[in-house]
């Protein structure tokens, strides 16, 4: 027996003009027209339970037809599923005071209706909005009846009907509505009976939403537009947002984001496993049709929430969000969207406000570990940078400032700053953008790009058309498809590949000065073209490569056979990379090294975005501006002739440091009684030198003076001095470059081919080349310089004016300044001058005669406005014009084709490119 209210003598308490159609209506013969004026009563008076008996009877299961088919319906058949569909549309609103007493009557009424018209939903009224208006009779049931959750959400048909009206939100015609709505989805995602990671309950979400897991995308992010969107409609009508809407917000977010965990696997933070790279199905929907800015309103919202337990919980789910968002592929197209919509800016100002333990740990874990690691991209330093200025005020707040935060954004933003000065420079090192496949023969310059503003080196024509118009020449040399930067695999733009080379030239440059002594002993230990090859391995887990622990430089001997390369461990140490890692192409890329004569690096690279992720491995072949082995002669004038094995420790004792008078500090960075034991050399041949120095850059730009000691058969101890050099080592070079200041250059075209000495055996003059004529002085008849004065510096610190009024040539100017610097004549050949400002080194190429006449013409003024920089240099352009000369010894000195070298921006000055100087 139903409730007294369903019964149909309740019906007596209406009024009389509303009695006789309740009472039709509660008829087989009843209309819809009878019904319709019962259903506007009722929603004039929602609290009137009068017109309860007329739905009560119009939804009775009996009248369910048997037939699955619609078309085979009779016309009755149909008046009465109209009418049970009506009635059921307009519980939602009429039950809602009554419901406790009589939602047990009315479940087992309802439940057949529900798994019918789940079935055809598509035959029910458009303008009924069934699928809301079923979900709040659902909602309505369960808040008043909870014992009756697990039956109604494991019935048939009802989780279909409530994914529909997740679908219908947009659809809601009050604040109410979407919010009942939103309150049984949420229920329904996070209810014990329905496992919705199961991949049945899966399916039957999917199908409900769409069929797609693109449509379930897109019903998540309308969930969340609309949730936000009544959160602010409610915070401008009311003012700030209260404790219990703001708690049913958060609520029904947090089981949001818990549900696409669920679902999308790859998102979850599991412990003791490495994290996902990859996004899955859903997770890739969603960022397609825009999470990223949905989270930034989710973030805005939460910061002037109140806080409380879920409040800590959504914020953490948020932020782990954006963790996956930051090292998933594609990484660029992802953390530069992040960026653009402040995420930056919204971190911090999350830090600077309190925190738990957890919310700390997971911003400290991006500033550490995720965000030094991407900064590898050209565009996401770019990204950074921005976003940093955006948040510049916020970052600079006492709150921020006083976190615990702060300290790990110090070191960030220090490694940013770095990476922004590099990508600032990139233009200024052709070796950075060169071409990695050394097989073919001539190079190709790439015209400039309004966007790139970079020059590349190609290997030919076709490579240079196939990276112009398709973005990206590597998948024509695809024989070093695994080890190489490829656009392809990685997501790379030829910006990105330009920028890692510059990064890889930066940190070996500023590695390199630790281990400077092994490498060159280990170089020129045999033919120094043919025998050994320097590797750079580079681990960018942590985006920065200061430590010694997190770089190191591996000079190792090939033997002819090649058999050594089996061993990875002797080039890669404890980054131990799988052999399939670096096959088939390494054996190819040492030879080729080996046969570049000096010419080419090899730069082997460890980058991973997490330090728990799986590592990926590149190997770059760089340029050098000119072979390794003519870099070396910059030794020969620290030494005297004569030397040999049987008198080197007197000669470098007695003349040399006499030589040598530049301030000696011991090096830094080096630890005491340090052996060169894992270069294959014996433990006993400990070696320590008599003093020498050399000039080597420092990190920053400063450059300083390292003391070197070497000396035959004695052991180094813990109170010998921090670096050494082997004997026989700086014996070679000696030996090599006491005659002949300039070694041969290599045919920088032709990869390998060996100069005819090389191959005779080294047989080398004892008479050095003469220095090839300056160029003939071009005067022409113009007119002097008026007033002019300009400035000069051969190390970017001290400074001379020099009055060059009345020149009438650049080669008068040009003699001028060697004067003024006290440069003798037979040195000047030897020189180039570069224009330069206060603080910088060289910018650009060396100026030609005409060219240094002109600047001083049109920019120099009485004021010395106009500055110059000078300095050794083979790589000068010769003066126009240039004379044909020849000359004995039978070894000729070939003038650098490459171009003027400028560290990251400027000309630095001679002090680091002479000596020991070892660039890529």
């Amino acid at each position: 027996m139903p409730d007294a209210l369903l019964r149909r003598t309740h019906l007596l308490r209406l009024p009389t003009s509303i009695r006789r159609y309740a009472q039709a209506a509660c008829t087989p013969q009843g209309t819809l027209q009878d019904l319709g004026r019962v259903v506007d009563y009722g929603l004039r008076r929602p609290t009137d339970t009068a017109t309860l008996p007329v739905h009560y009877y119009n939804i009775d299961p009996a009248w369910i037809p048997a037939s699955d088919d619609p078309e085979t319906y009779s016309e009755a058949q149909m008046k009465l599923l109209l009418r049970a569909h009506l009635s059921l549309g307009t519980l939602a609103t009429c039950l809602y005071h009554e419901m406790v007493r009589t939602a047990a009557d009315w479940w087992p009424r309802i439940r057949p209706w529900i798994a019918y018209w789940s079935r055809h939903h598509d035959s029910a009224p458009a303008e009924l909005d069934s699928e809301l208006r079923y979900a709040k009779v659902l909602s309505q049931i369960i808040d008043h009846q909870p014992p009756l959750e697990p039956d109604v959400f494991t019935s048939p048909g009802v989780l279909e009907v409530i994914m529909r009206a997740w679908t219908a939100l947009p659809r809601g015609e009050s604040l109410a509505t979407r919010a009942t709505c939103c309150g049984i989805i949420t229920r329904c995602l996070s209810s014990e009976s329905l496992q919705v990671d199961d991949p049945v309950v899966l399916e039957r979400i999917v199908d409900g939403t769409g069929g797609s897991m693109d449509t379930l995308a897109r019903a998540v992010l309308s969930f969340i537009d609309i949730s936000v969107q009544d959160v602010e409609e409610e915070t401008r009508r009311r003012g700030p947002l209260g404790d219990i809407p703001a708690t049913i917000f958060i609520s029904s977010m947090l089981i949001m984001l818990q549900f696409l965990r669920r679902v999308d696997a790859n998102w979850a933070i599991r412990p003791n496993k490495p994290l996902a790279h990859r996004l899955g199905v859903l997770g890739s929907c969603l960022v397609a049709r825009g999470i990223v800015p949905r989270l930034t309103k989710l973030f805005r919202v939460l910061i002037k929430s109140p806080a409380s337990h879920d409040h800590d919980a959504l914020l953490t789910e948020c932020i782990r969000l954006v963790l996956f968002l930051f090292i998933t592929e594609p990484v660029t197209k992802h953390v530069v969207a992040c960026l653009k919509n402040d995420h930056l800016l919204l971190l911090v100002d999350i830090a600077a406000g309190p925190h738990p333990a957890g919310k700390r740990d997971d911003i400290k874990t991006l500033f550490c570990d995720t965000f030094p690691a991407l900064l590898v991209r050209a565009d996401v330093v770019r990204a950074f940078e921005k976003a940093r200025e955006r948040a510049a005020s916020k970052i600079a707040s006492r709150g921020f400032k006083t976190s615990q935060i702060y300290s790990a954004w110090k070191e960030f933003n220090a490694t940013l700053s770095r990476r922004v000065a590099i990508l600032d420079g990139i233009g200024n090192e052709p070796r950075n953008q060169a071409c990695s496949n050394l097989e073919a023969s001539p190079s190709f310059m790439a015209p400039a790009s309004s966007e790139l503003t970079l020059r590349f080196f190609y290997c030919s024509p076709a490579c240079q058309t196939a990276d112009w118009t398709a973005g990206g020449h590597r998948q024509v040399c695809s024989l070093h498809y695994r080890l190489f930067l490829h656009s392809r695999a990685m997501g790379f733009t030829a910006r990105d590949r330009a920028f890692q080379r510059a990064l890889l030239d930066y940190d070996s440059a500023t590695q390199r000065w630790l281990m400077l002594a092994v490498q060159l002993a280990a170089y020129i230990r045999q033919e120094p073209s043919d025998s050994d090859v320097i590797i750079t391995v580079l681990r960018y887990e942590t985006g920065d490569t200061d430590d010694d622990s997190a770089s190191k430089i591996v000079a190792t001997q090939i033997s002819n056979d090649g058999e050594d390369l089996t061993d990875v461990d002797q080039f890669f140490g404890d980054l131990d990379p799988a052999p399939r890692d670096l096959q088939p192409a390494w054996r190819d890329l040492v030879a080729r090294a080996r046969a570049s004569g000096g010419k080419m690096e090899l730069h082997a690279m460890s980058y991973s975005p997490m330090p728990a992720g799986a590592k990926s491995f590149w190997l770059v072949p760089m340029y050098t501006n000119w072979p390794t082995i003519n870099q070396l002669r910059e030794l020969v004038p620290l030494f005297p002739g004569g030397v040999t094995e049987e008198n080197w420790d007197e000669v470098v004792s007695e003349k040399s440091a006499t030589a040598l008078r530049p301030r000696v500090i011991d090096a830094p960075g080096l630890r005491p009684g340090r052996t060169h034991e894992h270069l294959g050399e014996s433990s006993t041949r400990h070696v320590n030198v008599h003093e020498t120095t050399m000039s080597l850059p420092g990190e920053l730009g400063t450059h300083e003076t390292c003391r070197l000691y070497a000396s035959r058969g004695r052991k180094q101890t813990a109170a010998a001095p921090q670096a050494f050099l082997l004997r026989a080592a700086v014996f070679q070079v000696i030996n090599i470059f006491s005659s002949n200041c300039y070694a041969p250059r290599l045919n920088r075209d032709i990869p390998g081919k060996k100069p005819s000495y090389i191959k005779a055996g080294r047989q080398r003059s004892s008479v050095a080349p003469p220095v090839p004529p300056r160029a003939a002085q071009r005067t022409d008849a113009m007119p002097g310089l008026n007033t002019t004065r300009i400035v000069i510096s051969t190390n970017g610190e001290h400074y001379f004016v020099l009055e060059v009024t009345g020149a009438r040539s650049g080669a008068s100017i040009r003699e001028r300044m060697f004067s003024k610097l006290a440069i003798p004549d037979d040195r000047h050949a030897y020189y180039s001058i570069y224009q330069s400002e206060v603080g910088q080194f060289g910018m650009g190429g060396a100026l030609t005669d005409s060219r240094l006449f002109d600047l001083c013409h049109e920019r120099g003024d009485a004021s010395g406005s106009l500055k110059f920089f000078v300095s050794t240099a083979p790589d000068r352009p010769p003066s126009e014009p240039t004379y044909s000369y020849s000359y004995n010894p039978a070894i000729p000195y070939y003038p650098s084709r490459a171009p003027p070298v400028a560290a990251y921006g400027s000309r630095q000055p001679p002090q680091a490119t002479a000596g020991y100087g070892y660039r890529c």
